[in-house]
């Protein structure tokens, strides 16, 4: 899809050439952010493997839509625009996470919440501490 999140960090050493060339040749595959050594890691984590804690999820939501009358098209897309404005509004809409989980009143997650977190904090720490030098 070309639209990924690629990190890069460069040794001090790095020819300046390469440093300066590398993005144009590889931001067809998304945005290159530079960044530091020590957060290569955390950017692999979530950036890298990222896609992996959605995508059968996502499907599930695809499949219960389809189940409850949508079309897959129609379920596709409802999910695609809920997603975007999602994170929208949680990380740009300037408002407080408290305010955020409250524009919507019925959650019928919330019974699940801290079991989920527990696995995102468990599995996710274990990977980042195995890879982390």
């Amino acid at each position: 899809m070309n639209r990924g999140l690629n990190p890069v960090c460069f040794a001090q050493t790095a020819n300046e050439t390469i440093t300066r060339e590398f993005p144009a040749v590889f931001e067809k595959l998304g945005r290159i952010p530079f960044v530091r050594e020590d957060q290569i890691e955390a950017y692999a984590v979530i950036s890298a493997m990222g896609h992996t804690y959605f995508w059968f999820q996502l499907q599930q939501l695809k499949e219960l839509a389809q189940s409850f009358g949508l079309s897959e098209k129609e379920a596709k897309e409802a999910i695609s625009v809920i997603l975007m404005g999602t994170a929208d509004t949680l990380f740009h809409s300037g408002l407080k996470y408290e305010d955020v989980i409250n524009l919507v009143p019925v959650k019928p997650m919330t019974p699940h919440e801290t079991t989920i977190k527990e696995f995102y904090e468990t599995s996710l720490n274990g990977i980042y501490q195995k890879i982390k030098p």
